[in-house]
């Protein structure tokens, strides 16, 4: 689980963040550290220092720059908070498996990686545009803490990344952080952090199985309890019953619900108390993970991961790579254009990686012909199996090399849908002046707004009234009618499409899915189909 919070208080945060209950074995001192090549530029490496951390919160950074000073205002900046998966702190803490706590700090540092190239952002002047402009810049200044219980003292292994507001832009200049595509990338920062440490847990020696609610690619560790998962879930136990009360459940209620059961966190136990209470309830509900533990040793040892046992399952390059395909889901296509290696030429986990990128992409340009880049690097990697971010990353890159993704810097669509959209525009320019019009001369705009007063619906709007007078004396097979969402483009085909049947025209709703088809249709009062149901028949 991944969440984003904005940091309120300098003051207060320093030492929260710092005096909190950090994770306390010998085998990790250095429980807080600082991150990033903004904090490098700035010399802060090792233990954080509460002195140096408030400070950089405010503005005030090492090299003498104070940010916020001519307006007197500085946000601190914001806490992305990363938790593991409740049997991943149960083996790593209860258990003792101290590699679990190094993979879980590497898969959180992976992430920051990736974020800190892909959404750190500034706004800088630029003179050609007379305005301040969103600039990727590459760097942040990230403070890591990580800790071993939540508010309750149960067992729960998460890393606060206190991302301070600010960052070196290309002007040379500090400057504080445009936060937008954080905000708008939790879920996709949550994919990426899952899959990470999925990874290395299954390195491990470990199996994993998806969570019941696998939401960001969420997953537990196969052999640990529901019931042991439950008895150590006390604060989520709060949340759920907060959210039973008003009937509500979403991700974002559940945020909601998780400030409001907040209670000051309790009394900080010596690890002393805190192993003994947890050895207890962990007695009471029958959960021993050492057999689990020996288990992913022998196997780590033998150098057998879950993914390379399913391989072993099959002979031949191949047929390796269908059966990794299959344990994750998927069902590879012939002549899929996304993946023209002929099979057997990947090696089986490259094959696995080829066919999460391609399914994603078919899933997403089933909705839309051009995607966001993020959006497709989330969906492939919530396929689970042997796929990580570099493997994603790597995949794509290939194909935009091949020409079969294209796109820029945020958006992309693949060669298929561009052709697909090239045919489309060639049979509507081919269609351009072969039908006659549903209504010629002046009287189409009169007309369409008495059917709109006859159907019992507003006054059409000019741009509403001229995309149905086009539609209506259009000589055209196909007429184009362009609007953001919200601006009427239904209401205005409604009088259309009344007209239309009145001059004896069969009226069809069609859409690329049912629901939209259906809704359409109820709209304008006319049968719907999709538009491969309608081709079919």
């Amino acid at each position: 689980m991944m969440s984003v919070t904005s940091v309120s208080s300098a003051g207060s945060a320093g030492s929260y963040y710092a005096a909190d209950n950090y994770y306390s074995s010998d085998q990790s001192a250095e429980a807080s550290a600082w991150f990033g090549e903004g904090a490098a530029q700035l010399e802060l490496d090792g233990r954080i220092e509460t002195e140096a951390f408030t400070d950089v919160l405010e503005g005030k950074l090492p090299d003498g720059t104070v940010l916020g000073a001519a307006r007197g205002e500085h946000r601190p900046g914001l806490d992305l908070t990363f938790s593991a998966p409740k049997s991943v702190s149960l083996l790593a803490l209860v258990t003792g498996d101290q590699r679990i706590v190094e993979a879980f700090r590497d898969s959180v540092g992976a992430t920051l990686g990736w974020a800190e190239k892909n959404l750190i952002q500034a706004r800088v002047w630029n003179p050609e545009q007379q305005h301040q402009v969103p600039e990727k810049t590459g760097n942040m200044v990230a403070a890591t803490f990580l800790h071993d219980v939540n508010r309750n003292n149960d067992p729960q292994l998460h890393v606060h990344a206190v991302v301070a507001n600010a960052t070196l832009a290309s002007d040379g200049k500090w400057h504080a952080m445009h936060n937008d595509s954080i905000y708008r990338s939790q879920h996709l920062l949550g994919t990426i952090q899952n899959s990470e440490l999925r990874a290395r847990i299954e390195a491990l020696g470990y199996e994993t199985t998806p969570a019941r609610n696998p939401i960001d690619g969420a997953f537990e560790i196969k052999g640990v309890s529901r019931d042991a998962i439950e008895a150590f879930s006390t604060r989520r136990a709060e949340i759920n019953a907060a959210l039973e009360v008003e009937g509500r459940g979403s991700a974002r209620e559940r945020e909601i619900a998780a400030l409001a059961t907040r209670d000051p966190k309790s009394a900080e136990l010596s690890p002393e108390v805190k192993q003994a209470t947890w050895s207890a309830t962990a007695e009471q509900v029958g959960f021993d993970g050492r057999p689990l533990m020996d288990a992913a040793l022998s196997r780590a040892d033998a150098g057998q991961s879950l993914w390379e046992r399913i391989a072993e399952t099959a002979r031949g390059i191949g047929a390796k790579g269908m059966a990794l395909a299959s344990a994750m889901g998927l069902t590879p296509k012939d002549g899929d254009a996304l993946v023209p290696e002929r099979m057997g030429r990947l090696e089986p986990r490259d094959f696995a990686v080829a066919q999460a990128v391609a399914s994603a992409a078919r899933e997403l340009g089933e909705r839309e012909a051009a995607f966001d880049r993020h959006d497709l690097i989330q969906l492939a990697l919530s396929r689970g199996g042997p796929v990580q971010l570099a493997d994603v990353a790597a995949r794509m890159s290939s194909l935009e090399d091949k020409g079969l993704l294209i796109g820029g810097e945020r958006m992309v669509t693949t060669e298929g849908a561009v052709a697909l959209e090239q045919r489309v525009i060639d049979l509507a320019r081919h269609g351009e002046g072969k039908v006659q019009p549903i209504m010629a001369g002046d009287e189409a705009a009169p007309r369409l707004q008495a059917a709109a007063r006859e159907l019992d619906l507003h006054r059409l709007n000019p741009g509403q009234e001229r995309a149905g007078v086009t539609a209506l004396q259009s000589s055209n097979r196909v007429e184009l009618i362009q609007g953001s969402a919200g601006t009427g483009k239904s209401a205005a085909l409604i009088p259309v499409a009344q007209i239309a049947r009145e001059q004896g025209h069969d009226v069809i709703a069609l859409a690329h899915a049912g629901r939209t088809a259906r809704d359409f249709g109820a709209k304008i009062g006319a049968p719907a189909r999709t538009v491969d149901s309608f081709l079919g028949r």
